[in-house]
């Protein structure tokens, strides 16, 4: 072959091959970038995880005088129990970037439910389900419809009272 076609094809292929090598190059820099990132991102979410699940603990301590051995669909429940739906309140405040809603249900089937509305303020929702949820004497977690709820039992003594 002559010269003046094999320089040119020469610096062409050398060409290529170092483009493979960079490129191949920033791939392995791009993973390794992405995979420190979601390391990142798991060990920020263990530790927010943990801090709610301390959070959480103390939930049933809240309402354990709110779950008695009466029903809770009572008129007279917000007057009765004034200072513990205050705390389950501040416990919302403290935790609003986690909560959506406190639901606490008792062994006669009542739900007695804490939420806000679109304008911050609190509602207070006493009723009597259509379906009564299974009590759980042990702490779980349920994951449904996109959204995560811890379930924490609530004794009365040794007698399971409700879950919160």
């Amino acid at each position: 072959m002559k010269k003046h076609v094999v320089i040119p094809f020469g610096i062409c292929l050398l060409l290529i091959v170092l483009s493979g090598f960079f490129l191949y190059w920033k791939y392995k820099a791009q993973v390794e970038a992405r995979k420190d990132l979601l390391v990142k991102y798991v060990s920020e979410t263990k530790i927010k995880w943990d801090a709610i699940a301390l959070h959480v603990r103390e939930l049933p301590y809240i309402v354990k005088p709110i779950v008695g051995e009466s029903g809770m669909v009572d008129a007279d429940i917000e007057k009765k129990y004034q200072d513990e739906i205050s705390l389950l309140e501040q416990f919302y405040i403290r935790n609003n970037y986690f909560i959506r809603g406190i639901k606490v249900n008792d062994r006669h089937g009542d739900v007695f439910n804490i939420y806000r509305d679109t304008n911050g303020e609190f509602i207070h929702d006493i009723y009597k389900p259509h379906s009564i949820d299974i009590l759980r004497s042990e702490p779980r977690i349920v994951i449904e419809n996109n959204s995560i709820s811890m379930v924490n039992p609530v004794f009365k003594g040794k007698v399971l009272a409700g879950n919160a």
